[in-house]
């Protein structure tokens, strides 16, 4: 897929035979990494959606590790994760692919590869798995990024530009923080039912998670699918994707409530840390968080 980014509204060519005219493009997220590309967001008109069903995909330029450790730069470690959980079965993912981005730059045109994503994780997505799933409340498990550094150093009101670190703070393992819901907001982004703003299986989970011995062995089963939370992580363990809960990240992980029984489950994304190569920052193994067999559901390492 070719991509001619010059306004607002451009076209896109696919598979070298489609053309899609009025195709509204944007940047997507923010750059906290100083070389990293930016990813974006492609709107379709509504009478020549793309492939006939998206409105919308996305681009995510950033894969790195292994294709790095290899002099591939930008190179797409995720998609690999991503067939590898559509073949096994039982981990929830997406049928994602490749494009070519070209674009052209002030200083000319620019190519590079990137992921490009179609079925995110959104109520059409669990729509397609449970009746009434896309009411579901589902929360996106992340650190807060701030926009630390201005163009101008004299004037904090001035355009805000790649921070520099440290600009990343998390909420640590998952544990309990009280029964104030605004305490919880910022790490456990609620990202579907927004409307209802129900915190209370996030703070259930806290609160599970903060148990031990007999306690967690009985209230865990009632509160996320446990065989499900195992093969996710033993998922993420297999392809050292270390930039996720179970190897210490406070972030990269959605939590759904199932709506059959009202358990969480546990789902993997932005996996493109992966296959690292270093077991100075993977280790060897990878407990849920930290490596003590005491503490908490530590004790299911993987």
């Amino acid at each position: 897929m070719i991509f001619s980014i010059l306004r607002v509204e451009d076209f896109c060519i696919y598979n070298e035979t489609q053309v899609f005219h009025n195709v509204r493009i944007r940047i997507k997220g923010n750059i906290t990494r100083y070389g990293g590309l930016p990813g974006h967001k492609f709107l379709f008109p509504a009478d020549n959606l793309f492939r006939g069903v998206h409105t919308m995909v996305m681009s995510d330029p950033n894969g790195r590790l292994l294709g790095t450790s290899l002099g591939i730069g930008h190179s797409q470690e995720e998609i690999l994760l991503k067939h590898i959980a559509n073949r096994a079965g039982g981990i929830y993912s997406q049928y994602d692919d490749l494009m070519h981005i070209v674009i052209r730059m002030p200083g000319g045109i620019q190519t590079w590869k990137s992921l490009m994503m179609m079925g995110r994780f959104s109520s059409d997505y669990f729509d397609s798995y449970f009746n009434d799933g896309g009411e579901q409340p589902m929360y996106k498990f992340e650190y807060v990024y701030a926009l630390n550094k201005v163009a101008d150093s004299n004037d904090p009101e001035s355009i805000k530009i790649k921070p520099e670190w440290p600009f990343v703070s998390g909420i640590g393992d998952i544990s309990d923080f009280g029964n104030d819901k605004e305490v919880y907001r910022w790490f456990y982004l609620i990202k579907n039912g927004r409307t209802e703003d129900n915190y209370s299986s996030i703070i259930d989970l806290c609160k599970t998670f903060s148990m031990s011995g007999a306690e967690i062995d009985n209230a865990a089963p009632k509160v996320i699918d446990e065989d499900q939370w195992m093969r996710n992580f033993a998922f993420l363990s297999l392809g050292c994707v270390f930039d996720t809960y179970n190897f210490g990240s406070s972030h990269n992980n959605i939590f759904y409530k199932r709506p059959t029984d009202g358990k969480l489950l546990v789902l993997p994304i932005d996996m493109d840390w992966a296959f690292e190569p270093d077991s100075t920052y993977r280790g060897v193994d990878a407990p849920l968080w930290g490596a003590t067999a005491n503490y908490g559901y530590n004790k299911y390492n993987l």
